[in-house]
Order: C-alpha cells, then sequence, then structure tokens
C-alpha cells in the first residue's frame, strides 16, 4: 500500500483508494476487474494536493500470474465525466483496439464516483519523446501525423469548443506569471506577448475539427504497429494546425533542451508536415501556433526548476521567431 505524504482534506477518499485489498473490492463493482483478478499493489503516481491524483493498481490474474496496470485518474472537484464521454465517444468513432489503422485511445475501464475516479488501462509502448531523443524522429513523426490525421479527421458531439483568442487568453495568463517571476526579463516578454496577440489574430479562419489541445510526444504512445493518443481531458472542437504547432514547439523545446538546439530536429517537424499533408496556408497558420506554444514555454520553464536555465534561451527564440514571421 501506498500512504500519502500528507492529508488531502479535497480528496478524502483518496487513502482507501490506494489501500490494494479495499481497492480490488471497488473496482470489482465498478467492472474494471473481474473476480480471478487481484489488486497486487496500489501506487500513487502523481497527486496535486487539492486538484487531483492519479493512481496505478498493478492487476493479478491469480491463475496464470499475469498482470496488467490500470490507471485511476481522480479529480478533486468532481468525477471527470466529461473526458469519459469523449473516451467513449472516440471508442466508438474507429480508436478502439483493433482499428484498421492501429491509432486508438485508451478505453475506459470502470468509473467509481465514490473516489471521483475513472479508469483506464496503461499503453505499453515508447512514447514518441522518446523515439525522437533515441534517433528515431522520422518514424515518430510520421506515426504522429497519421494518429493527428486521424483524430483531427473525426467527427464529435457535443464538444466544448476552443478559439485561437482562447490560446490567446490562456498564453496572458502564462506570461503574465512568467514577467512577474522574472522581473529582469519583463519588458521582453510583455513585448513578445504584444507581438503574439497580434500574429494571432491574423491567423486565418479554416476548417474546425476534434483537437487534443495539448498534442506532443509524450502524448503518442507506440507499440509494434499500433499507435496510441493517451490524456484526452483537453480535447475540444478547434483549429487542427494548434494541434501541428503545439507539436513543432514541443520538439523545438526537446531539441534545446537535449542537444542544446532549437533545431536540432527539425527534420522531425519537415516529416511530419510532410506526412500530414499541409498546405500553405495551413503551414502559415502553424508558424504562428508553434510561436504561442513556445511562449508557454517561457513560463513552463520557470515553473519546472531542472528547466530554470532554459528560459533565456527560449525566450530569445521566441524573439527570433516574431522576426522570422514579421
Amino acid at each position: 500500500m501506498t500512504t500519502l505524504t500528507r492529508v488531502d482534506v479535497a480528496m478524502p477518499r483518496l487513502d482507501n483508494a490506494l489501500h490494494a485489498r479495499s481497492a480490488a473490492r471497488v473496482l470489482r463493482e465498478s467492472g474494471a476487474i473481474d473476480l480471478r483478478e487481484r489488486v497486487a499493489a496500489a501506487h500513487l503516481v502523481k497527486h496535486r494536493p487539492g486538484r487531483r491524483a492519479l493512481v496505478a493498481y498493478v492487476i493479478e490474474e491469480s491463475e496464470t500470474g499475469g498482470t496488467r496496470i490500470l490507471v485511476g485518474k481522480s479529480r478533486a472537484k468532481g468525477l471527470d465525466r466529461r473526458t469519459v464521454e469523449v473516451i467513449n465517444l472516440l471508442t466508438s468513432a474507429g480508436f478502439s483496439a483493433g482499428s484498421n489503422d492501429g491509432v486508438t485511445v485508451p478505453p475506459v475501464s470502470g468509473v467509481i464516483p465514490q473516489w471521483r475516479m475513472w479508469l483506464s488501462p496503461k499503453i505499453p509502448g515508447v512514447t514518441v519523446t522518446e523515439l525522437i531523443g533515441g534517433g528515431a524522429g522520422r518514424e515518430a513523426a510520421q506515426r504522429s501525423a497519421d494518429a493527428a490525421r486521424k483524430l483531427h479527421a473525426t467527427e464529435l458531439a457535443s464538444l466544448r469548443v476552443h478559439t485561437t483568442s482562447d490560446e490567446v487568453e490562456l498564453l496572458t495568463g502564462y506570461l503574465t506569471h512568467a514577467a512577474g517571476a522574472r522581473p529582469e526579463h519583463a519588458g521582453r516578454i510583455e513585448n513578445l506577448l504584444g507581438a503574439c496577440r497580434r500574429l494571432a489574430a491574423g491567423i486565418p479562419a479554416g476548417r474546425t475539427g476534434t483537437i487534443h489541445r495539448d498534442f506532443y510526444g509524450d502524448q503518442v504512445i507506440v507499440a509494434g504497429d499500433g499507435v496510441s493518443i493517451v490524456d484526452l481531458d483537453l480535447v475540444s472542437c478547434g483549429d487542427p494546425m494548434l494541434d501541428v504547432g503545439n507539436f513543432f514547439a514541443h520538439v523545438a523545446e526537446q531539441g534545446l533542451r537535449e542537444r542544446g538546439d532549437c533545431h536540432s530536429f527539425d527534420h522531425v517537424c519537415r516529416t511530419f508536415a510532410e506526412r500530414y499533408g499541409l498546405s500553405e496556408t495551413q503551414k502559415s497558420a502553424v508558424v504562428v501556433y508553434h510561436l504561442l506554444t513556445l511562449a508557454r514555454h517561457v513560463w513552463i520553464s520557470i515553473r519546472i526548476p531542472r528547466r530554470n536555465h532554459l528560459t533565456a534561451s527560449i525566450l530569445a527564440e521566441c524573439e527570433a521567431g516574431v522576426m522570422h514571421i514579421g
């Protein structure tokens, strides 16, 4: 059993969720496991006190001894029914196991309202981020483009709408925090925000589709001939080029973080663009969305201590991007 490092009054049932024996009974009631299975262990993987928790359950089959892992996502403010619905819709729309193209999403394995939790299987495989860093960037780009294109072409009912204005509003909050945290860069950050607003306003209206909203290498898992898209809690209806620009900016940040150069993995982005089949108009939009996401990384580099040394370089790269776009 894994115990909490502190009491989380906003998630009073989390202790029960982390007790393997108690969890087994509740997971059976939810349909996530059957009578032949038991919960061998329960691990707290992530915990943001007062917000959310991620629990991994090691499930053991009593007859064969085989194991699998279920991941439970619990949210303090209540069960995330919206994400459960989105995943079920995607599963019904061709993202289930055994799909002809091999592009899937992890299905919902069970729902536990009293724990404000839903469960899905842990997907085995390698993330695209790892593949890029390991030298398999072109294959990773192709698999990512296939996954993105399928998601974007899938029509889902009742999705919330996410506009470019919404994206700029979020960025405004991030860069406002960044300017406050780094007063020595405040003027440059404020200028960057102004440029991002101006450039975003010029993105031509295009077709909308189902978008991930945080699409990058960690969210795409490759296993054999299959590829899975994970972390679907932000799925919305919006401009598909936002996802592409987000992916490209994360590739640039990975290049800077791992190789000291934002352009180290440019071939990944070129391969993605070719595989996806981006038009010239779409490429223009991607360039701006790329800048918006890279600008967000200014704040991310400040928020994550081990990335603090990257802040000045990311800011300079953003400024160069603004100059390039004009």
